[in-house]
C-alpha cells in the first residue's frame, strides 16, 4: 500500500550509485518520502519508483550530522554503511528546488531528534509508519483534506487560547503540516485573528495572555512548515509575531524586538533593485528569517529545531548571490562605484547619509557583506560569484587605487583591504599576481629564464 502511494506522491527525484570506476550510475526515477520503515528499522529515506511503485530506497537516517551533503540547490549525497563495514556512496537529484529545500530540512530536524534523544528515539509521530513534513498536494487532495489529520483548532477567542497552545505545542510530526495548513486556510484567516487578539491583550496589558500569545507565536515558528514560514516573514504578520515573541516567558524580561528594528534596521540601496525582481524581496526576507531565529534562540532549543528557517536562509543567500551577476550587471555597475569618492557627511553627529551608502562607501560594505554570504553557500555558487567578480569586472582595477587613496577614510581602506583579501583567499592569489604584473607594465620572462632555472636545480634557487 505504501509503494503504490509513493508513486502518485512525493518529490520527483533521480537516484544515483558511484561505482568502482567513480561514475554515476542512474538506479532509476521515482518519489521520495521520509517516512518511518519497519524494514530499515526507523525513519528512512524511502524512494518509490515512478512506472510501478516498487521501492528503489530504504535508507535509515543517520545521526552523524556529517553523513550527508547539500550539492547545488537540488542534490543530496551521503554516504551508505553497510554490513561488514562496507559502504556505497548515493546521490539524490530533485526535480524541484523546493523539494531538495524540504528533505533537506527533515533530515536535519530527525538528526536533532536522534541526537537528543538517542537511537531510540520515541517521538509522537514517529511511532508508527506515516509521512512527514510538507508533501506537495495531489490532485485528490487539499489543504482542508491535509488539516483533517490533525484535530481541529478551537475557535479563535481569548477563552480558547490555552488549548490552541497546548495543541500547536504537542503537535506530532505529523500533524505538522495539517496544522500549518488550518492556519492558512482562508486568506490566514486563523492567523489574522490570532494576532488581533494580541493586539488587544496588549493594549489591555492583559500579562496571563500575552505570555500564552508568546508561546503560540513560537510554537507556529516551530511547525516547521517553509509556506507558513513565509507568510509569517511578509507583512502584516512579521511585526506582530517579533510583537508576541517579546513577552516569552524564558525571557528574563521583556524584549524590545519591535523598537529595536524601527531604530536600528533601515533598507538601504547602493544601486537600485527596481529591475532585479525579486532580489529585494529575498534581501529583505533573509534579514527578517534570520532576526527571528536569532530572537527564538533560547537555552532549550537549539539548529535543528528551527531547522526550516536555517534552511531557508541557507538556500536565500545563494539564489541572492546568483541574481547579482546571473543575466544582470549589477555586481559590475557596483564595483565601478568603488571608483566614486565618499562625499563628507552632512548630518550633524557624523552618521552616515543616503549620499555616502550610494557611494564608494555603501559599495565597500555591500561587497564586505557579499564576500560573507559566500564563505556559507553551496561551492558552486561561490564559485560562480568569484569567477564573475574576477572575470567580468574590473575588481582591482577599482579597489587597489583605494587602498592608496589619502582621501579614503580609515574605515574605507579597512573594509577595502578586508574584501580583497577574500577575493584573493578564494585563487590562492594567481588572478592578483596577474593584475600585479599587467599593473605594472612588467615585461615577461625571456625565453631562457625558465631553462636556466631549471638547470641550476633546487639547491641553487634556495
Amino acid at each position: 500500500m505504501a509503494a503504490a502511494e509513493g508513486g502518485t506522491s512525493g518529490w520527483r527525484v533521480k537516484l544515483y550509485q558511484l561505482n568502482d570506476d567513480g561514475q554515476w550510475d542512474d538506479r532509476g526515477t521515482g518519489s521520495i518520502r521520509v517516512k518511518h520503515v519497519e524494514a530499515a528499522g526507523g525513519i528512512s529515506i524511502h524512494v518509490t519508483q515512478e512506472d510501478n511503485g516498487r521501492d528503489l530506497l530504504q535508507s535509515r537516517i543517520s545521526d552523524d550530522r556529517d553523513a550527508y551533503s547539500l550539492q547545488g540547490e537540488n542534490i543530496i549525497t551521503w554516504e551508505e554503511r553497510r554490513a561488514g563495514n562496507a559502504s556505497i556512496d548515493l546521490a539524490l537529484s530533485f526535480q524541484e528546488n523546493e523539494g531538495c529545500f524540504q528533505i533537506w530540512s527533515q533530515i536535519q530536524e530527525i538528526q536533532g531528534n536522534l541526537v537528543a534523544d538517542g537511537p531510540r528515539m520515541d517521538v509522537e509521530g514517529w511511532g508508527a509508519p506515516g509521512e512527514i513534513g510538507p508533501q506537495p498536494l495531489s490532485a485528490d487532495s487539499s489543504p482542508m483534506s491535509t488539516a483533517a489529520e490533525a484535530t481541529p483548532l478551537p475557535e479563535c477567542r481569548v477563552t480558547n487560547l490555552k488549548q490552541v497552545h497546548e495543541q500547536l505545542a504537542n503537535a506530532g510530526l505529523t500533524h505538522r503540516e495539517g496544522y500549518a495548513a488550518m492556519l492558512q486556510e482562508q486568506n490566514n484567516a486563523y492567523l489574522s485573528k490570532l494576532f488581533n487578539l494580541f493586539a488587544d491583550c496588549e493594549d489591555l496589558e492583559d500579562a496571563e495572555n500575552l505570555v500564552l500569545l508568546a508561546q503560540i507565536g513560537k510554537s507556529i515558528v516551530l511547525l516547521n512548515d517553509v509556506n507558513l514560514i513565509e507568510t509569517l516573514l511578509g507583512p502584516p504578520f512579521f511585526e506582530q509575531v517579533l510583537g508576541c515573541l517579546e513577552y516569552d516567558p524564558e525571557l528574563k524580561c521583556k524584549a524590545e524586538h519591535r523598537a529595536f528594528l524601527q531604530q536600528h534596521s533601515k533598507f538601504r540601496e547602493v544601486l537600485s533593485m527596481d529591475d532585479m525582481g525579486d532580489l529585494k524581496t529575498k534581501i529583505q526576507f533573509n534579514f527578517r528569517a534570520t532576526f527571528l531565529k536569532d530572537a527564538m534562540m533560547r537555552p532549550g532549543l537549539d539548529e535543528s529545531s528551527l531547522s526550516t528557517l536555517s534552511s531557508y536562509v541557507f538556500f536565500n543567500n545563494s539564489e541572492i548571490l546568483n541574481k547579482l551577476h546571473q543575466n544582470s550587471d549589477y555586481l559590475r555597475r557596483l564595483v565601478e562605484l568603488l571608483r566614486k569618492p565618499t562625499p563628507k557627511s552632512s548630518d550633524a553627529n557624523g552618521a552616515a547619509t543616503d549620499a555616502m551608502y550610494q557611494s564608494r562607501y555603501g559599495a565597500l560594505l555591500f561587497l564586505k557583506e557579499m564576500c560573507t554570504l559566500a564563505k556559507n553557500v553551496q561551492i558552486q555558487s561561490r564559485d560562480s560569484l568569484y569567477q564573475y567578480l574576477l572575470q567580468d569586472t574590473n575588481f582591482f582595477e577599482s579597489i587597489t587605487p583605494l587602498l592608496a587613496d589619502r582621501d579614503a577614510s580609515p574605515i574605507e581602506r579597512l573594509i577595502g583591504t578586508e574584501i580583497l583579501s577574500n577575493v584573493v583567499a578564494y585563487d590562492a592569489a594567481s588572478s592578483f599576481r596577474l593584475h600585479i604584473l599587467k599593473a605594472a607594465g612588467h615585461p615577461p620572462l625571456p625565453p631562457w629564464a625558465g631553462s636556466a632555472a631549471s638547470a641550476a636545480g633546487p639547491s641553487s634557487a634556495a
